[in-house]
């Protein structure tokens, strides 16, 4: 590669560096690629040479800071909030149908309230993630990000399992709902509402999982590298806390993957920080060079 495509390839990465998608960052660099060569052509036809012709070009595109904020990606704000809405609305769906199911049932109060205990627990631990992680979100936002990690839309193993167990959730809700329907002229008057909320209670316990594995998914959601570590949806990684890394890769659609895992010093009770990062072919080199720049090794096993 010539000095004058390392400009341009330098610039192009420049205004790309806050795009969080390998395919968007793609599409915007293709389109002023070729802004760019139509830029240099008329300069060349003006009869100047190519390495001015490039450098005038690249001048009248404008400056890539000032661009790469025009294209930015937006941040995780926005969907933490959302996420910690969805898990605080499941959280009190279960709660409600537990109480309902104890009075219907007359089961044991004190196993009840244990389970509601127990799920308050687990469900707080998301909420408890989000929140924090959503404060540091505006601490950092103070503060110009190094660059976005760029993903890719297609999905991993893990992404697509999700998906299709959010299908088979969503399947056993209406499949409940419709035999309910079907059975309902054959339920005794004074039966109706408790079978009817024992339907409910029951499709409630289905659509609890399609919520908690949409929340749970990481697709979609933007990791920021900042001067100090890594922001992700779930949690902020120090770099101070990450002492290797590892790279894992898989075969989507004829297409590596490549998914980026982090060993840590001192892992969070709460925080699910080592989970992987899913990173454009693109972006390791750059990736490694920044883990290599803070003396953090990369790993074959942890």
């Amino acid at each position: 590669m010539n000095t004058q495509n390392k400009s341009v390839e330098k610039f192009l990465q420049s205004t790309c560096k806050f795009i969080s998608t390998e395919e968007r960052a793609k599409d915007i660099q293709d389109e002023l690629r070729d802004h760019v060569s139509s830029y240099i052509e008329e300069f060349t036809q003006e009869g100047m040479e190519y390495e001015e012709a490039t450098n005038m070009a690249l001048k009248q595109m404008g400056d890539p800071d000032v661009l790469s904020e025009i294209y930015k990606s937006e941040s995780n704000k926005s969907k933490r909030l959302f996420k910690s809405f969805l898990i605080g609305i499941t959280l009190l769906l279960y709660v409600g149908a537990e109480i309902v199911d104890t009075y219907i049932s007359n089961s044991n109060v004190f196993i009840s309230a244990l389970f509601v205990i127990v799920m308050t627990l687990c469900y707080g631990y998301f909420i408890f993630d989000l929140i924090k992680t959503h404060k540091k979100d505006c601490e950092l936002s103070k503060k110009e990000p190094i660059f976005y990690i760029q993903s890719y839309k297609r999905p991993t193993w893990y992404e697509q399992m999700a998906k299709y167990i959010q299908y088979f959730f969503m399947a056993s809700i209406i499949l409940t709902l419709v035999a309910f329907l079907i059975d309902f002229n054959e339920i005794p008057k004074n039966e109706i509402l408790k079978e009817a909320l024992r339907t409910l209670i029951l499709s409630k316990s289905y659509l609890i999982m399609v919520i908690l594995f949409s929340v749970l998914n990481p697709k979609n959601s933007n990791n920021i590298v900042y001067t100090d570590g890594i922001l992700t949806l779930m949690s902020f990684i120090p770099f101070s806390n990450v002492c290797g890394y590892r790279w894992t890769k898989e075969h989507v659609k004829g297409k590596v993957c490549h998914t980026l895992e982090l060993k840590l010093k001192k892992k969070s009770k709460f925080s699910n920080n080592n989970a992987g990062i899913k990173v454009s072919s693109y972006q390791i080199n750059l990736i490694e060079e920044m883990f290599r720049s803070r003396s953090i090794e990369q790993m074959r096993y942890f």
